[in-house]
């Protein structure tokens, strides 16, 4: 039940971002479900997006900065 809500969050933040391709928000919400699917490379993807977007907003770098360490790259994390 909780990884199909997840999918399904992904999937509304993703036909969200087809409109506003630009909303850092919403790049990091979909990463969070994303991380918290399991799908730690696509979640990284999304975080650094929200970043490029908006490179000062410490919480997206943070959100990274996990989802590196969860998938092992512990130098990204602490780089982050």
């Amino acid at each position: 039940r909780k990884l199909g809500l997840l999918k399904e969050a992904i999937a509304d933040a993703t036909v969200v971002l087809q409109a506003e391709p630009m909303n850092s928000g919403m790049y990091n919400l979909r990463g969070l479900s994303k991380t918290y699917a399991g799908d730690l490379p696509a979640a990284i993807e999304d975080f650094t997006k929200a970043l490029q977007i908006e490179p000062t907003n410490n919480s997206m770098l943070q959100n990274r900065a996990v989802a590196y360490a969860l998938s092992g790259d512990m130098a990204a994390s602490d780089k982050d």
